[in-house]
C-alpha cells in the first residue's frame, strides 16, 4: 500500500476547530488534500474568509463557520450547520487555543481562565458534542492538538 492510499480521506468529513490560521489551517489544508472535506471554525470571521478561499482555491470542499468553543451553543450551532451540509462526522481536531504572555508572577487571573477555557473546555464541548454524534454513526476520531 503506497502513501497516497494509506492518507486517502476521500469521502472523510473533519471539522477542524482554529482552523482559520496557523496549525490550524495547515491542518485543514492536509486533511482537504488527502481527500476530506472540511469544516473551520474560528472566533473571528475576518480570519475564516482568507483561510475559506486557501482551501477553495487548493480545490477543497470548505465549510466556514464562526464559533466560539467555550460558547457549547456555538459549537451546537457549528455541528449543525457541518451535519446539514454533509451528513455526518469523521474526523473532529480539537486545535482552537489561545495563549497570554506573562511572567507567573504577573499572570492575570482572568487571562489565566480564559486560557484554559478555550484550550481545555472548549476542547471538552467540541468533544463531547461531536462525540455523541460520532457515537450514532458507529465511529470517528478526535484528535486534540
Amino acid at each position: 500500500m503506497g502513501v497516497g492510499e494509506l492518507f486517502n480521506l476521500s469521502g472523510k468529513i473533519a471539522i477542524v476547530t482554529g482552523g482559520s490560521r496557523g496549525i490550524g489551517e495547515e491542518i485543514a489544508i492536509g486533511l482537504g488534500e488527502a481527500g476530506a472535506k472540511v469544516a473551520i471554525t474560528a472566533r473571528r470571521e475576518e480570519w475564516l474568509f482568507p483561510a475559506r478561499d486557501e482551501l477553495t482555491g487548493r480545490g477543497i470542499e470548505c465549510l466556514k463557520v464562526k464559533a466560539d468553543v467555550t460558547n457549547p451553543d456555538d459549537v451546537k450551532r457549528f455541528l449543525a450547520e457541518t451535519l446539514n451540509l454533509w451528513g455526518r462526522i469523521d474526523i473532529l481536531v480539537n486545535n482552537a487555543g489561545i495563549t497570554w504572555g506573562a511572567p507567573l508572577e504577573d499572570m492575570p487571573l482572568e487571562k489565566w481562565d480564559a486560557v484554559l477555557n478555550t484550550n481545555a473546555k472548549g476542547n471538552l464541548i467540541c468533544s463531547q458534542q461531536v462525540g455523541k454524534e460520532m457515537m450514532k454513526q458507529g465511529g470517528g476520531n478526535i484528535i486534540n492538538v
